[in-house]
């Protein structure tokens, strides 16, 4: 009897968590499209909030960025993160049947909920334009100043 309640806390549970997989996080991170703090801010945010494994293509693209820029240019952490996430933005609009690829995220705010791989990675993409989008305003309020 007592396994069967916690079965059925569990089912709802998760059932509460696929309508938004975001919910009962922090007020403050408004899911993800927050105005962003800094670079590790912007990538706090990104590790909590994006459902697939988008978010290693991410982390891949900045080491890669980091090591051909380090030798080649003086770069900033924001340059390398927004040219990374440009990067996944670019592979995703040439390939865009890749969310069938997709697996839930490891690093999300909430782990093991059902993924649904278009919705989830459609949510995705707008974080990361969202996320994008910010920090070129950012780079350029920077290059002004």
């Amino acid at each position: 009897m007592v396994m069967t309640k916690s079965l059925d806390k569990y089912t709802a549970y998760q059932q509460r968590i696929r309508k938004d997989p975001d919910i009962d996080t922090p007020e403050k991170d408004k899911a993800g499209f927050t105005d962003i703090l800094s670079p590790s801010h912007s990538l706090q945010l990104l590790n909590k909030y994006i459902r697939t494994n988008l978010i290693i293509l991410v982390h891949g693209f900045y080491h890669d960025s980091k090591h051909i820029l380090d030798e080649s240019e003086d770069s900033s952490p924001l340059e390398i993160l927004n040219n990374s996430i440009k990067q996944v933005l670019t592979l995703c609009q040439l390939n865009p049947e890749i969310y069938k690829k997709l697996e839930p995220s490891e690093l999300h705010i909430r782990r093991g909920f059902v993924l649904r791989p278009k919705e989830d990675f459609d949510h995705d993409v707008k974080l990361l334009k969202h996320h994008e989008a910010l920090q070129a305003k950012k780079l350029s309020e920077i290059e002004e100043f």
